[in-house]
């Protein structure tokens, strides 16, 4: 037994090992047929990453040694209080190998931790996938590096403190998975709070996509399970909340003075500059917007499951699901041909964002995990097999997503009610892990 079992541990140590090398060894061939740093004089330090980022960590860097305060920084007009920056940027504990490298070889710190991270995607999003749909070895492994490496990351290379997010997001679906099915809710706080910590910002996101893939899976449960019922929604719903307010008390510790910090922004006023981001007012009409669309969904939906209450009228609930996912597509690409409604890019570009060398520089949206896993999901959503419940299911939440990418309103909803500059498409990497 013992043999057997140190067999096993061999076997999936191996696995890991492999799982975390290959995403590192993709990143050091592309740097090396590119010539990009340190295999050659290119480098993808470029935008915020070359103006910004690198003075991030030159500053952490002395931070660590000893030379600065975490918490207050004379750098910036009469001095500010730096834990909202280090909260935002540098909270990462990937960023802490920066005190094993010299001033000069911060751009060789930012590609280790960028090949470290995608390593530990991998092994995430591997793990998840083996746990939520009892997957091989082999066809996880190939499924997450799909995820690891899709069009989002590549794109992310020059905004290294947001991969982090890719690590937390498996964590908190499998989380999410175990409460439904199993109400277990240990690591779905853990590894919420992780996210929270390490920034808060993408975890923001990932905790409004966190809320819809719980009500998928409960969906899901729902089809598996009749008996499960709404009084099990509930119960899961209530279990759900309570682990989102444990995950935001054990994060309280940074999430709290980084309120402060940005509340009382100093520095800012004190230059003379006016305080950044949307007005309250514009804020307010932004989450009215989505409330509103909210509001009409599930009307639509109450409606539809009242008229097919009858026995004789349940089978027709997928056929209305997806006449209703019709109808809503329609109406948004009418909007927005009326110019009702503002875009982030045109319908042909978000169509091309699923293909691999479709994407542009703030144009299109990143949303591609690859050929294969496209044509998986489109067999997916047509497979007469699966139960058409959960085909229904997938496609609107494929839907909501796609929508926040595409709607200027939701997609503002999703970046903290500003509008954000740079970076197209923040919330792209939640559309490669559905489709994954």
């Amino acid at each position: 037994m013992t043999a057997a079992r140190a067999r096993r541990g061999a076997v999936a140590f191996a696995w890991g090992v492999l799982g975390f090398a290959l995403p590192v060894l993709m990143l050091a061939a592309v740097s090396a047929w590119n010539g990009v740093y340190p295999f050659g004089p290119a480098s993808f330090l470029t935008e915020d990453l070359l103006y910004q980022y690198v003075d991030f960590f030159t500053w952490f860097r002395a931070v660590l040694v000893g030379d600065e305060s975490l918490f207050y920084s004379t750098a910036q007009a009469l001095g500010a209080n730096t834990w909202g920056l280090y909260s935002y940027y540098l909270a990462s504990p990937f960023n802490l190998l920066v005190a094993l490298f010299p001033v000069e070889r911060v751009t060789l710190f930012v590609w280790v931790i960028t090949a470290l991270k995608l390593g530990c995607v991998q092994l995430a999003m591997t793990w998840f996938l083996r746990r939520r749909f009892g997957l091989s070895r082999g066809a996880a492994l190939a499924l997450a590096l799909a995820f690891t490496w899709s069009s989002w990351t590549a794109a992310q290379l020059r905004n290294p403190l947001w991969l982090d997010a890719l690590i937390c997001l498996p964590l908190m679906a499998t989380g999410a998975w175990a409460l439904v099915r199993e109400g277990r809710w240990r690591l779905l706080v853990g590894a919420t709070a992780a996210s929270i910590i390490v920034c808060w910002y993408t975890g923001y996101m990932t905790i409004l996509f966190l809320c819809c893939y719980a009500v998928f899976e409960c969906f899901l449960r729902c089809v598996d399970e009749p008996g499960f019922g709404w009084r099990g929604v509930a119960r899961t719903a209530l279990r759900f909340a309570a682990a989102m307010v444990g995950a935001l008390a054990l994060a309280a510790f940074t999430f709290v003075p980084t309120v402060l910090a940005m509340v009382g922004d100093v520095s800012g006023r004190i230059a003379g500059e006016p305080v950044s981001g949307l007005p309250w007012g514009t804020a307010l009409k932004l989450g009215g917007a989505a409330l509103v669309l909210g509001a009409v969904g599930v009307v639509a939906v109450v409606a539809e499951l009242r008229w097919s209450r009858p026995v004789a009228r349940r089978g027709l609930r997928p056929a209305l699901a997806a006449g209703l996912l019709a109808v809503a597509a329609a109406a948004l690409v009418v909007l927005e041909r009326l110019h009702l409604l503002g875009v982030t890019c045109t319908l042909a570009d978000l169509a091309s964002g699923f293909f691999l060398g479709g994407w542009r520089v703030n144009e299109v949206p990143q949303v591609s995990a690859g050929a294969a896993v496209l044509v998986l999901a489109l067999v997916f959503l047509t497979c007469s097999r699966i139960d058409a419940r959960k085909r229904a299911a997938a496609a609107w939440l494929g839907f909501a997503l796609l929508a926040s990418v595409w709607v200027t309103v939701l997609y503002c909803v999703w970046c903290g009610f500003r509008a954000p500059n740079g970076f197209y498409s923040r919330i792209g990497f939640f559309v490669v892990f559905l489709l994954v």
